[in-house]
């Protein structure tokens, strides 16, 4: 039996948003940037790559956590969200800025008001 696991369709569906937030100017993408939009709080979901550096991290999930924006760390390296925003370079991160785009991440996950984990909707816990 063949298929895509869920953290497959999760992710896919993180990229499609993504996709199609940067064709409707509703996301901001790189670090420095969404850096600057969440201190103006003008953010809805930060979306993090999995293999951003410790720093870089600390930077943009603190930056999250203190102006109470959502967060998601997915298991999406850098070159492949560079890929969906239509960037050469690798890409960090991409705030969302509009709640409709957030909407359509959220259906295949739940991202809980602590802002620490992300479920499934199957229930189990994982980092997306």
């Amino acid at each position: 039996m063949t298929g895509t696991s869920v953290k497959d369709e999760v992710s896919e569906r993180i990229l499609g948003a993504v996709g199609l937030a940067v064709r409707a100017r509703a996301c901001v993408v790189g670090t420095t940037l969404s850096v600057e939009k969440m201190r103006a709080d003008k953010g809805e979901l930060l979306i993090t790559a999995c293999d951003i550096s410790e720093n870089t991290r600390k930077r943009l999930i603190g930056t999250a956590e203190y102006h109470r924006i959502a967060y998601v760390t997915t298991d999406i390296p850098k070159g492949i969200l560079a890929h969906a925003t239509g960037k050469k370079s690798d890409t960090a991160a991409v705030l969302l800025t509009d709640k409709s785009f957030v909407k359509i991440v959220e259906t295949g996950i739940r991202i809980h008001t602590t802002n620490t984990e992300v479920s499934d909707l199957y229930g189990s816990n994982t980092e997306v």
